[in-house]
């Protein structure tokens, strides 16, 4: 089966984070009825197993079966659940974030079946990477003692990068900033500097602030400064005339490692400076593949690629380098296309990412 037919399958499949039940029986099915590999469930989590010729070098590719929710069907000018062709792009849910690396990956899989590839090699498919980053969290902790027999251990994470390789993004962070304040009814209200709401705003003022002087205070020359978003905000009490009591500012804030190693430290006195208390939500790492690594020079040969790239967005990457794996991120999405209504993929990069993947298989292991 070719990639464009499992793609298509792959797409009438709804998998919003922490829903991907059918996703994953489909791919463990899937690869149950066209390989001979082994494949093992670990919740949603499938992962499959290819012996290689040389079993003292390992490689990993990783993909999420996890997309976004729809959103407003009146915005999408086809069908998000079917692949739809149109001027060389194919339409659909998740086929750049990311079905059709994983769809190249299932291919690759089974090709696999009539000749041993250059490396063992093990591919994840999991779940949740849009929210809380279990799925390959947990498979590799699953994976870890497998993995000690090894000489080398490298991975490809399949997100969207044209094919490019991408060697490192910042760290994240979501944090809930809480005010307390004085309730009370809105025709007698108290003084504005003792209402929650008016505290959450004035700290909202002070983010362009923030940020400066941590862009200041924290830079890397490759990924970059910091960024703080506000995300949402959370007050009220469903009474129209009522002063609610407290206030929430949520923010997603994008770090550097030197940042990183301080965020607790520096929320806390940002949050003190405004009378707020902080909590911090699921602070993810920077993810980096150094370039000197052997399958970063492989990916950026094979890409012709000169310059190192780095992504804004985090991916599964992160866990990959805290488990000191050497990742690099390289798929065949379209990075300004993913998250979007009308998301797509571009069909020539599709069709031809089962063969860069295996390039990359010989070429490492080499």
């Amino acid at each position: 089966m070719k990639t464009i037919d499992i793609l298509s399958e792959l797409v009438t499949l709804y998998s919003e984070s922490g829903k991907e039940s059918s996703a994953a029986d489909h791919i463990e099915a899937w690869l149950t009825k066209y390989t001979h590999q082994k494949v093992t469930r670990i919740g949603d989590n499938v992962l499959v197993y290819i012996p290689g010729t040389n079993q003292n070098k390992c490689l990993i590719f990783n993909g999420h079966t996890d997309t976004v929710k729809i959103g407003d069907r009146a915005n999408w000018r086809t069908d998000p659940l079917a692949l739809t062709e149109k001027d060389g792009r194919l339409y659909g849910l998740g086929v750049s974030d990311m079905k059709g690396a994983i769809a190249a990956m299932m291919e690759m899989v089974a090709s696999y079946d009539n000749a041993l590839p250059a490396c063992d090699i093990y591919c994840m498919f999991v779940v949740e990477e849009e929210t809380t980053g279990n799925g390959t969290n947990d498979t590799l902790n699953y994976l870890k003692p497998h993995l000690s027999k090894y000489e080398d251990v490298a991975a490809i994470i399949g997100e969207s990068t044209t094919l490019k390789a991408v060697l490192g993004h910042r760290g994240n962070a979501f944090v809930r900033v809480t005010f307390q304040g004085q309730g009370g009814h809105a025709s007698r209200p108290p003084e504005p500097q003792r209402q929650a709401i008016h505290k959450a705003q004035v700290f909202l003022e002070s983010i362009e602030k923030q940020q400066a002087l941590w862009s200041k205070k924290y830079t890397d020359p490759l990924l970059g400064t910091v960024s703080i978003t506000s995300t949402g905000l959370e007050a009220g009490t469903g009474a129209m005339n009522q002063i609610p009591t407290n206030a929430t500012v949520i923010l997603d804030v994008r770090t550097v490692p030197t940042l990183h190693a301080k965020l607790k430290e520096e929320l806390t006195a940002w949050g003190d400076a405004y009378d707020a208390s902080i909590r911090i939500i699921n602070p993810y790492p920077v993810g980096f593949c150094d370039p000197s690594e052997r399958i970063a020079e492989v990916v950026m040969h094979l890409t012709d690629q000169k310059e190192v790239q780095v992504t804004q967005g985090a991916t599964d990457q992160q866990f990959f380098t805290r488990a000191n794996i050497p990742a690099v991120i390289c798929g065949p999405g379209e990075k300004s296309a993913i998250h979007a209504p009308n998301e797509y993929i571009e069909k020539s990069l599709l069709v031809n990412c089962t063969e860069r993947y295996m390039q990359i298989i010989s070429a490492w292991a080499a």
